[in-house]
């Protein structure tokens, strides 16, 4: 709940002690608990009538589907590519997000910022590519802390 996770999230998994992907798993724990409680205490308080129950189990199954799948690929990956990914993808997500908060600028034809995300996207796809190639270069990958 309120965004801590991308915030949380690296600032635990830069600390050597607890590693990427206890990191992750942590905020993910944390989010999961605010979550059941913030639904809770909305839905007893509320009452859970206009709750559109076949959304909620849409979201519950794809949830069901998409954390083992996360969990099986960071145990396959090494950390620092990962960690890499993590932080493109982040960024990404966030500049397309604030590209479109800006109005289109009028030059000869209109021109709409958001396609401006995808330079964006590609440049971080190469860095982490390059940085997953740089690791396996020296030998370095950590496969599992």
């Amino acid at each position: 709940g309120g965004g801590w996770g991308p915030i949380c999230t690296p600032a635990l998994a830069d600390d050597d002690r607890l590693g990427p992907r206890k990191a992750i798993g942590s905020v993910n724990l944390a989010e999961f608990v605010v979550a059941l409680t913030v639904v809770a205490v909305l839905g007893f308080g509320m009452g859970w009538k206009g709750v559109p129950w076949p959304a909620v189990g849409m979201l519950v199954l794809g949830a069901l589907i998409a954390a083992p799948a996360a969990a099986w690929t960071c145990s396959r990956l090494p950390t620092g590519p990962l960690g890499m990914g993590v932080g493109a993808l982040l960024v990404a997500l966030n500049t397309r997000t604030l590209l479109g908060y800006v109005k289109p600028v009028e030059v000869r034809l209109s021109f709409a910022p958001q396609v401006l995300w995808i330079p964006v996207i590609v440049a971080l796809v190469a860095f982490a590519g390059l940085r997953w190639l740089r690791s396996a270069a020296e030998g370095r990958d950590e496969h599992v802390r």
